[in-house]
C-alpha cells in the first residue's frame, strides 16, 4: 500500500469527519423536535456523513489496513450491513423518499454509539498515520 492510497482515505476521512462535526444531534432524537425543517436538515446531514464513513470503512477494508479497536467495532454485522445499505441509499438515486434501506441503521438503538466510537477510533488512526 502506498502512502498516496492512505492519503486518499484520509481525505475521505476529513469530509466524513467534516459533516459529522456540523450535525447537531437533538436531545429528544430526530423528528421530536418542534422545528421539523430543522430536523430534516439534521437527517439529511446525518445520512450523508454516515454514508461517508461507510465509504471511510470500505477503503479501510480494501488497503487490508489494520488497527484493533476499529477491527473490533468493525465486528458488529449488525450495523455495518445496515450502514451499507444506507450509503447505497444515499449515493445511488431511489423513487422513494425514505425507505427501510435508510432508515433501519438509524433506527438500531446503538447506532449512534457505535458511529460515535467508531469516529473516535478513526481520529486517532488518522493521527498516528499522518505524522
Amino acid at each position: 500500500m502506498t502512502k498516496d492510497f492512505l492519503q486518499s482515505l484520509h481525505r475521505y476521512w476529513k469530509k466524513c469527519n467534516d459533516i459529522l462535526s456540523l450535525v447537531k444531534f437533538p436531545k429528544k432524537g430526530i423528528f421530536q423536535e418542534k422545528n421539523i425543517s430543522e430536523d430534516l436538515n439534521i437527517f439529511y446531514r446525518l445520512t450523508v456523513a454516515y454514508a461517508l464513513l461507510y465509504v471511510v470503512i470500505e477503503g479501510y477494508k480494501n488497503l487490508e489496513l489494520k488497527d484493533k479497536n476499529i477491527d473490533k467495532i468493525l465486528l458488529n454485522n449488525v450495523n455495518l450491513d445496515n450502514l451499507r445499505l444506507l450509503r447505497n441509499y444515499t449515493f445511488h438515486f431511489q423513487k422513494a423518499e425514505v425507505s427501510e434501506k435508510l432508515m433501519r441503521f438509524i433506527e438500531l438503538k446503538d447506532s449512534y454509539d457505535w458511529v460515535m466510537n467508531l469516529k473516535s477510533e478513526f481520529d486517532k488512526f488518522f493521527s498516528k498515520t499522518q505524522d
